[in-house]
């Protein structure tokens, strides 16, 4: 695909040779991978390709690269959003293909060292690729450069993102590349540097950095320009200006420039280009024919026929033309408006993810609107989303979650492709994830007080450590299911009070737990500890969990190891993912807590969530759990799950353990609600302790939405049969 319309090699301006880095599938291009390899090989093939770098893709696009390259070489940068740990395998498989891996790029996560990432990276055989480091933008900034100079290694700046704090003002992008340039560091930048001359996103409001303000501060930098002065380049916005300043640069400071700011990634490539052209810096490229208004112009217009119920944006300062940085295409499929009832908890407050079936398709990504299913994979044009599992799209991390929920209100709130809309009666829902790891945790305070009343009468309730850390054992990942599971009544040893010697035999006090579970998109490195703050860095979303419990096997069993064939028999959960960000509006502060948590359980803005459970016992609501009494917060329990050291993953499951509250309708185990069997509860008329063989369960939830509403969690349900 030749989009400047001609193979004919015409030379290039030295300022703009490998300048652009192919980013196409990153935000907020995201670009299907087919089509994005497609693409990179027409761009490398047309008249303007010296100014094309290499496809930019994250370790595991690597895995889904093969059979799109058909053997022919390819160039590529691979990123380890993920921190250095990940790079390895990557690395390992990108071997096996005809690529050329020219560079890496390695982020440091928040909560990784400097030096035990440069310690971790040293181990990695990264043959002839040039290594960049993400230069933090906290504390370790001057580490991580004096840790380039060390090396050998370059350094990548963030310059922008989905989220207005990713996006770093001119003094703090100023103070960087004067760093850089005085320590002799090359540097590429990325995110953000969708434009030429800096700008205001007429759509977000973001302030957005322009690649030549960025070429004119690092040559600033090299004539020892101070940092108000570099920080002046960076916010200029006179686009005529900027253009003629560059125009006038010789050769030498070209050359010098480009040797320090080596390029940048952009989810479009053309945009740049047609900029270029249209400020008469470039007369080679996309539309570099005199028509770059005219397609900034055309532009404009596809963007009003495909949201017509949007007011179209004004041109962002310092931008000849406007228009926004990509095209939308017009629709050519026959659509529908999704009708969602004012009261549904399925609105756009909510937008739960989760993996359905259709007739006669494979699994695939979903998301829930009103009483429909909408798939991802169709209506945003990302492969990513047709996979039987949500772990592709979670190990992204939170800034395409951000991105990808932002695209989907704007696209639910228009017409809808009616080839990818379904009603949920018609579709299969199936395990939303791929469990890496389950833990249980024991974060009521009622709950655990109750049960200790029951085990230990006569003794303090809680165990002495139970105020001080969240109690919690690993589960079973192998046996999570999804909600409409059967549950075939566990065998195991149990030995009632009365019986001298154990026996082995179908579990006669079989209960439930009612608890809501947390999903992990982005893990953590072995050795590295996530902090309380930064749970929403990790966390995707949340479910709801049925952690089935044989009371009397786990009675005989739990000392002195703890839960073992007593709860590792089935734990379901809800096919629906809540996202964290849709749980905003749900946030309460947690109950007092007394004494003071140490260090590492501390955080600075402590939440629960206000969550209203209610447990239907064949049909019958018994009980109406309250989350929001819950002692021990989301954020304490990932601070403590991986305070040692220990890693966490994408898929890793962790639960709250059993809620409930002060009242006895709100107790979440039936152990709570008939008090160990002594104090029955009347379910249709019938008086009844622990489950019997065809008893239905079925827990649901609601939380409040942003939109003042209330969202749904939907349900996770399950009926007992018999031991087999």
């Amino acid at each position: 695909m030749d989009l400047g319309g001609s193979t004919r090699m015409t030379t290039l301006p030295a300022f703009v040779r490998g300048l652009c880095d192919d980013a196409a599938i990153f935000p907020p291009g995201l670009k299907p991978l087919p089509r994005a390899v497609v693409d990179h090989r027409g761009h490398r093939a047309a008249s303007y390709r010296d100014a094309i770098g290499p496809l930019v893709l994250t370790v595991d696009d690597l895995e889904s690269l093969a059979p799109l390259i058909d053997g022919s070489s390819l160039d590529v940068i691979v990123t380890a959003p993920g921190g250095p740990e990940t790079l390895a395998a990557g690395l390992e498989r990108a071997r096996a293909l005809p690529v050329t891996v020219v560079a890496v790029e390695v982020a440091l996560p928040s909560n990784t060292s400097v030096a035990s990432a440069i310690d971790v990276l040293s181990t990695v055989d990264v043959g002839t690729a040039t290594v960049y480091i993400e230069i933090p933008r906290d504390a370790r900034r001057a580490e991580a450069i004096a840790a380039c100079v060390a090396t050998g290694y370059r350094a990548k700046f963030r310059t922008g993102g989905v989220r207005p704090e990713l996006h770093p003002d001119a003094a703090e992008l100023a103070v960087g590349i004067a760093s850089v340039v005085a320590a002799g560091v090359p540097f590429k930048a990325t995110a953000g540097l969708h434009h030429a001359v800096r700008n205001t996103d007429p759509e977000t409001g973001h302030e957005q950095h322009g690649f030549l303000n960025v070429l004119l501060a690092t040559d600033a930098a090299l004539r020892g320009v101070d940092v108000e002065a570099i920080t002046a380049i960076l916010d200029d916005r006179d686009a005529e200006r900027v253009a003629a300043t560059v125009a006038a640069l010789d050769d030498d400071r070209i050359a010098a420039a480009r040797s320090n700011f080596v390029s940048f990634g952009t989810c479009d490539v053309v945009d740049p280009l047609t900029e270029l052209a249209a400020l008469g810096l470039l007369t080679v490229g996309p539309l570099a024919d005199g028509s770059a208004s005219q397609w900034w112009e055309a532009c404009l217009c596809r963007q009003r026929k495909a949201a017509p119920r949007r007011p179209p944006p004004g041109p962002p300062p310092g931008r000849p033309g406007g228009g926004p940085n990509r095209f939308i295409p017009e629709r050519t499929n026959p659509v529908t408006v999704i009708d969602i009832p004012a009261d549904s908890p399925y609105g756009l407050a909510n937008l739960p993810y989760g993996v359905y079936s259709a007739p006669g398709a494979a699994p695939r990504v979903g998301v829930r609107v009103g009483d429909h299913v909408v798939d991802l994979a169709g209506l945003l044009a990302d492969d990513v989303f047709a996979r039987p599992s949500l772990n592709p799209f979670m190990a992204r991390g939170r800034d395409f979650w951000d991105e990808t929920r932002t695209r989907l209100t704007a696209a639910l709130a228009e017409d809808v492709p009616e080839q990818y809309v379904h009603s949920v009666s018609t579709v299969i829902m199936l395990l939303p994830i791929e469990v890496a790891d389950y833990v249980d945790f024991y974060a009521s305070e009622q709950h655990a007080t109750n049960l200790g009343r029951l085990f230990r009468p006569g003794s303090p309730p809680l165990m002495p450590n139970w105020k001080h850390l969240p109690v919690g054992y690993h589960g079973r990942a192998g046996t999570v299911v999804v909600s409409g599971t059967d549950i075939v009544r566990p065998i195991g040893q149990r030995k009632a009070p009365d019986e001298s010697t154990p026996t082995v035999g179908p579990s006669r006090r079989l209960d439930i737990e009612a608890e809501l579970g947390f999903i992990v998109g982005t893990g953590s490195p072995l050795g590295s500890p996530i902090a309380a703050d930064d749970i929403a860095e990790h966390v995707f979303g949340a479910v709801l969990v049925n952690d089935w419990s044989a009371r009397d096997i786990q009675a005989w069993e739990y000392v002195p190891l703890g839960p073992f064939l007593g709860k590792s028999f089935a734990t379901s959960v809800s096919p629906w993912v809540v996202p964290l960000a849709a749980l905003d509006a749900a946030r309460v502060p947690t109950p007092p807590q007394e004494p003071t948590p140490l260090p590492y359980l501390i955080h600075s803005q402590p939440w629960g969530l206000d969550i209203d459970l209610a447990v239907e016992w064949n049909g019958q609501i018994v009980s109406r759990p309250p989350y929001r009494d819950m002692y021990w917060s989301p954020a304490q329990m990932l601070a403590h799950m991986t305070i040692n050291g220990a890693t966490s993953r994408t898929g890793d499951l962790y639960a709250s353990g059993t809620i409930s509250g002060a009242a006895r309708d709100q107790r979440g185990a039936f152990i709570e609600l008939t008090w160990g069997g002594t104090e029955p509860v009347t379910v249709n008329g019938e008086a009844r302790t622990f489950l019997e063989d065809g008893d239905t369960v079925t827990i649901t939830a609601t939380a409040p939405g942003l939109d003042g509403g209330r969202i749904g969690f939907g349900e996770v349900t399950g009926r007992i049969l018999s031991s087999r």
